[in-house]
């Protein structure tokens, strides 16, 4: 079980003093005065009053470990200076090795983009070039791709983004994909006469650019997305339903199954291929699209679907202690560049819910 860092400095002081105990047990007299002094002043010191005062001075990270190793080396200090001055050997003791506790830092832009030539790259932010004749750019905004001069055959590349990342990507006809976390787009270095189509698992957003005689298709496993020029948000990651939210324009949505349906702006699409239905309601888009602004933005969404959305960007795995929590209806909006744990204690504030942060766990349990 973890430590608080009360329970370590109560922990040291119990320990030392049974060991003073021990030395009068065995006709080691008294205890200096100086010393006695040293104890009674010890035992009346408040320790979280001190971490507290700490806390004004700290830099966001360390302190917690800072804070409770400095109370370990005050009791250590005391002790051994007790021992050196009778000039008795010390015994070697079993030492608990302290453990660091890290914040859980957001994700960052990173990809990695493997081409049709088998080739492979990792992505960042900093500029590159990459491809056959280096003729793609990479810079602190994404990836540029450039159609060839000639009509080359048609190939795909495939550009992933892990959990803990995000990345930009403008297609060779212009069109826009922000990729969030955990997203695969398969995508051609150039495209067909009449279809532009590009393969999406995952979530994306898309400011597609228009051309007149070509449509463009956002292929999923479930279904495909046809548009002639829009701004929509389409998720299809295999563990949730696929859902489409349309920012402007119009899209049209077709299942395996052969279901369709039609968005129109402000409308948001959900579909259960288990039980094969759609379902359109009106929705406000930057509650789905807020995140690609750096912005998450959460209005009465169950904890469930809060979670699996962090899980992704922070890159940590949540474990539900009792099932009827996973329902809890909660809003809250988050800087995506900033600590997640201020933002779960905001939720604690106002549910009776409580997170326990274990390294890269969230266990999320009833207050």
């Amino acid at each position: 079980m973890m430590k608080t860092w009360k329970d370590i400095q109560d922990l040291s002081a119990r320990l030392f003093l049974q060991w003073l105990r021990g030395l009068d047990e065995e006709g080691g007299g008294e205890v200096p005065g100086e010393m006695s002094e040293r104890i009674a002043r010890q035992e009346k010191y408040d320790a979280w009053q001190a971490y507290r005062k700490g806390l004004r001075y700290r830099r966001r990270r360390y302190a917690g470990w800072w804070a409770a190793a400095a109370a370990v080396v005050c009791v250590a200090a005391t002790g051994a200076w007790w021992f050196w001055s009778r000039g008795e050997a010390v015994e070697p003791q079993q030492v608990l090795p302290v453990v660091q506790q890290h914040a859980i830092e957001p994700g960052s832009r990173k990809a990695v983009l493997t081409l049709a030539d088998g080739s492979v790259w990792a992505l960042r932010d900093s500029s590159m070039m990459v491809g056959e004749h280096e003729d793609w750019q990479v810079d602190s905004v994404g990836l540029q791709v450039v159609a060839p001069d000639t009509a080359a055959p048609l190939a795909y590349n495939m550009l992933e983004v892990p959990r803990g990342g995000e990345f930009f990507l403008a297609l060779p006809d212009g069109t826009q994909v922000w990729l969030n976390s955990e997203t695969v787009l398969r995508f051609p270095s150039r495209f067909a006469e009449g279809v532009r189509e590009v393969q999406l698992e995952g979530e994306a957003y898309f400011d597609v650019a228009h051309e007149e005689g070509s449509v463009f298709r956002v292929k999923m496993a479930e279904g495909v997305i046809t548009v002639l020029g829009t701004e929509f948000c389409a998720t299809a990651y295999p563990e949730e339903h696929l859902a489409a939210t349309l920012v402007e324009g119009s899209i049209a949505f077709r299942a395996q199954d052969g279901v369709s349906a039609e968005l129109h702006p402000n409308q948001r699409l959900e579909y259960d291929n288990q039980a094969g239905k759609i379902e359109v309601q009106e929705v406000d888009p930057w509650l789905y699209t807020s995140w690609k602004e750096d912005v998450f933005c959460f209005e009465d969404r169950s904890l469930e679907d809060i979670m699996a959305v962090l899980s992704r960007w922070y890159n940590v795995q949540v474990v539900f202690e009792e099932d009827g929590l996973r329902n809890l209806r909660l809003s809250g909006t988050l800087d995506k560049y900033s600590e997640i744990e201020p933002f779960l204690r905001l939720f604690e504030a106002g549910a009776d819910v409580k997170f326990d942060i274990r390294q890269r766990q969230i266990v999320v349990k009833k207050r």
